[in-house]
């Protein structure tokens, strides 16, 4: 298992570098390349539509993200304390899910946590 953790402003700039890092540690673990690229894009939905709907757009607001190699599977963690996940953000969210294989969300003690995954 290696895990990397992060807690980022959401800006296109700190996206870029979750990204960054999201490919390094696929990469090192042998990861095709497509499952690679679905990952990547899954991620930047993911941290844009939180900022975008739980933050308004508000690009200085802060994300934990967690992302973790546990033998054949991939997670992606999010955890951030804005607005509860409307309707219209769950249905965003669909597209997130067509590049994974799950995709899960909780609304607890004021914050949402999304965990996605994909078999690798």
């Amino acid at each position: 298992m290696e895990a990397i953790s992060f807690q980022v402003p959401v800006d296109n700039v700190k996206i870029k570098i979750v990204s960054a890092a999201l490919r390094d540690l696929l990469v090192r673990h042998c990861v095709k390349k497509a499952d690679i690229d679905r990952s990547d894009r899954a991620v930047k939905k993911l941290l844009k539509n939180i900022k975008k709907y739980s933050y308004d757009g508000d690009n200085s607001r802060k994300i934990d993200v967690r992302l973790q190699v546990e033998g054949k599977r991939f997670f992606i963690e999010t955890e951030d304390g804005g607005a509860p996940a409307t309707k219209e953000l769950q249905r965003e969210m669909a597209s997130v899910k067509v590049l994974m294989d799950g995709i899960s969300h909780q609304y607890r003690d004021g914050k949402n946590k999304w965990l996605i995954f994909k078999l690798i």
